[in-house]
């Protein structure tokens, strides 16, 4: 023994390799009763070496240990990973959950480390790594690990990571593809966790789904082509959801196969309360918003629901052709701050704006920034007027269509001293569809529009933003 595994073993505690207790590093063989032999040596440290290792049974951790592998990259196609890297996999053939933390037992546990190494599941399994199943989870890292293909869709189970009962651990480069939720969070009470460069994509279900929980952090995290939603927060029965904040949120292209699905949902479901979420500098680039079996884009990219405090800055989204937020009635001091590339007009219920926020409070269809005004249909003939608020300067926008949209897409009109007596403009502006225009005229404060395909009707909304 050199005197630098001395010294290390005296520092840390004895270091053991699960392939001098028989482990098969060719996956082969079944490495579960090699692996198990090797956590009941009391090491400290269980070391793996870059290889497959088949596991038929859940390696459940029950005390404090470091179990490391040599690299999570996979070069197999379609999951993201690096190619041609050495690496460590568990491939898991049972039923139950890989690691469960901590499984059957009835005593809590805390300093459990894991790190780099792939977990590959099947479509009977539940779970790839469970934290928290039995009793609570505290101290503990999860980090640089791979986790694909837990798939079970028929018990609506099958996660990537699932969280219970876990309280001050963080979770750091965590890859989870191909499952049936990436992460799962809340089966119980969770506190004080932190998630940094965590990656959920091409789920069939959720990309990440939190159920209960306070005092989440989550660090530059990711939601991508999820079949259904990218992040569902939902407060369920007697479990309350609070103080989570998202940093540098990212998700793209959610709700692959899914006609009644947002990007994001946060809502309360019976008893629960959500509130106090909050999102710093997000960016949702989700087509989530086409409703396959109607051919409408009337699915809005963020549904709030029954929540509270809920706010959104320098927040930046391109949700194509419809709503971006829709808010249910029991929706309350909720705020926007923000663009939204690529979509103009939001169907945000319950609500009115101040100072450039959102504040869901009252009834009607807002844009962040604009006040909203009656829709109306538009004919080919000025025969129908809005009043505009008088003002001496302001910008209007107008977005309609004969599906709810105008020609696929909003268009601005700018209006200089519309509040002014006797001032008068007409001008035009161009649609998506080929050869459609719309006209409007302005007389004081009468605004009217007009369109040149003779004989149909539209559905029009305005809206109005004073300038300064």
């Amino acid at each position: 023994m050199s005197l630098t595994k001395v010294t290390y073993s005296m520092t840390n505690g004895p270091v053991v390799n699960v392939v001098d207790f028989g482990a098969d590093p060719t996956g082969v063989a079944d490495s579960y009763a090699a692996i198990q032999a090797a956590y009941n040596s009391n090491a400290a440290i269980i070391q793996f070496p870059a290889g497959i290792f088949k596991v038929s049974q859940t390696i459940y951790i029950d005390r404090g240990v470091h179990i490391n592998g040599s690299g999570a990259q996979d070069g197999s196609a379609g999951n993201g990973q690096s190619s041609g890297a050495a690496s460590t996999t568990l491939n898991y053939t049972g039923t139950g959950n890989c690691i469960d933390i901590v499984g059957s037992y009835t005593e809590g546990v805390s300093n459990v480390h894991l790190s780099n190494f792939i977990i590959e599941g099947n479509a009977l399994a539940d779970g790839g790594l469970y934290v928290g199943s039995g009793v609570v989870v505290t101290k503990c890292t999860f980090k640089n690990l791979g986790i694909f293909n837990f798939s079970n869709t028929t018990a609506n189970t099958g996660y990537g990571v699932g969280v219970r009962n876990c309280l001050e651990c963080v979770f750091e480069n965590i890859y989870v593809h191909g499952c049936h939720d990436g992460f799962n969070i809340g089966f119980g009470a969770c506190t004080s966790l932190e998630f940094r460069s965590c990656f959920s994509r091409v789920n069939s279900q959720y990309g990440w789904l939190i159920r209960q929980g306070n005092g989440m952090s989550l660090y530059q995290c990711m939601a991508e082509a999820n079949y259904k939603t990218g992040l569902v927060i939902d407060a369920r029965d007697g479990a309350n959801i609070s103080q989570i904040t998202f940093y540098s949120w990212y998700s793209e292209f959610n709700c692959v196969d899914a006609d009644t699905y947002a990007a994001v949902q946060i809502k309360e479901t019976g008893t629960g309360v959500c509130a106090e979420i909050y999102f710093n500098s997000p960016i949702f680039y989700d087509y989530s918003t086409y409703n396959n079996s109607t051919n409408v884009w009337d699915i809005a990219c963020i549904y709030l629901g029954s929540v509270r405090a809920i706010q959104f800055t320098d927040a930046s989204i391109s949700s194509l052709n419809s709503n971006f937020i829709e808010c249910t009635s029991g929706t309350t001091e909720c705020e926007w701050q923000g663009n939204a590339s690529g979509k103009i007009a939001a169907n945000i219920t319950n609500n009115e704006i101040v100072d450039n926020n959102l504040r869901v409070k009252t009834t009607g269809q807002q844009t962040p920034g604009f006040s909203s005004l009656p829709a109306v249909d538009v004919t080919d003939a000025f025969t129908t007027s809005w009043t505009i608020p008088e003002t001496t300067n302001g910008l209007l926008m107008v977005t309609g269509g004969i599906d709810g949209r105008y020609g696929g897409s909003a268009t601005f009109v700018v209006c200089r001293n519309i509040g002014s007596a006797g001032a008068a403009a007409t001008s035009t502006f161009v649609g998506d569809a080929s050869g459609y225009t719309m006209s409007w005229q302005l007389s004081g404060n009468n605004f009217q529009l007009k369109h040149n395909q003779v004989g149909q009707t539209i559905q029009a909304y305005l809206y109005f933003m004073s300038i300064l």
